[in-house]
């Protein structure tokens, strides 16, 4: 295709899954390894604190990165101070090890609902990328079975409600999903 309708379909494809918004004006899953390797990472950047975007929100990624420099860099220089900072404030340690659980616990709930929803006999992609956007809320899948060409309605009904069960997590935040199922929660 040519250079300006590469542009225009991409940047419209790209701001529809950034955004949540679930719209594709074109197959990016013909568009190579590349592009749909990029569309599953997107799936995984959410909206900013605040919005109703899906996925993990873009704070969490920023202090996400600034902690692994400030440990790349301790490492090195073991007795340095090194703060990480958010918005121009100092980030302390908890806030930090709370970003790290829930981006483990995000990445452990999307591979342990994928692998669910392969047992239905979904294949790997499909599986992984229908799980993502549905934690994420971001539209269409990748892969054969549920791209952007394509629909859910061949998937067996496990895997619908499987994939359900992913976007009610992940429209009502992970943790708070997960506290509330914790026996402690209960407890009075």
């Amino acid at each position: 295709m040519s250079p300006p309708v590469a542009l225009r379909l991409s940047a419209f494809n790209v701001t529809s899954i950034m955004t949540d918004t679930g719209f594709a004006t074109a197959d990016f899953s013909t568009w190579g390894s590349f592009a749909v390797g990029l569309f599953f990472m997107l799936y995984l950047v959410g909206g900013c604190a605040g919005s109703t975007a899906g996925a993990i929100k873009i704070f969490r990624w920023q202090i996400l990165f600034e902690g692994v420099g400030r440990a790349l860099r301790l490492m090195l220089y073991p007795q340095a101070i090194v703060p990480v900072r958010f918005q121009g404030k100092s980030v302390d340690d908890v806030a930090i090890s709370n970003v790290r659980n829930f981006f483990f616990l995000y990445i452990m709930t999307l591979l342990f609902m994928s692998l669910l929803v392969m047992a239905t006999g979904l294949d790997y992609l499909s599986a992984i990328s229908s799980v993502a956007q549905a934690m994420a809320n971001a539209g269409p899948g990748l892969g054969p079975v549920v791209g952007p060409a394509t629909n859910f309605a061949s998937i067996p009904d496990t895997a619908k409600w499987l994939i359900a069960f992913a976007m009610v997590i992940g429209r009502l935040e992970l943790v708070t999903f997960l506290v509330v199922l914790q026996p402690w929660f209960w407890r009075r």
